[in-house]
């Protein structure tokens, strides 16, 4: 067998040559979906049969698929941390604007109503 060609459609009776057009496929959905960069690599080893003699007539090849598609960019969350490192929300400096709201009972809205702060 001395064409490349050959040698993949060998490989894993086709399987290898098979995963490779499907995972060709995935990457670029990926990249049309992200707008990033992915990669597709086959690697192939060739080793020795434990059998051979030192002139190695037997070799076994072995194929790994290796896909890496882009991943879409995470958000971020926006965390303060007081005196003791504890993670909070809100800013622990800034003051109430409003003091504290509260739901009004009853009511399946979002409204809301003032409360006193003294």
């Amino acid at each position: 067998m001395n064409h490349f060609e050959e040698l993949l459609r060998e490989l894993q009776n086709g399987e290898t040559l098979s995963e490779c057009g499907d995972a060709l496929k995935e990457l670029i959905e990926s990249v049309r979906l992200t707008g990033k960069v992915g990669t597709l690599t086959l690697v192939l080893k060739a080793k020795p049969s434990k059998s051979s003699d030192e002139n190695v007539r037997v070799v076994s090849i072995i194929d790994e698929v290796k896909l890496k598609k882009p991943a879409f960019d995470r958000g971020e969350t926006i965390f303060y941390a007081d005196q003791s490192n504890t993670l909070m929300r809100s800013d622990p400096r800034q003051k109430e604007m409003f003091g504290q709201l509260k739901r009004l009972p009853g009511k399946a809205t979002a409204e809301v109503e003032e409360t006193a702060t003294a």
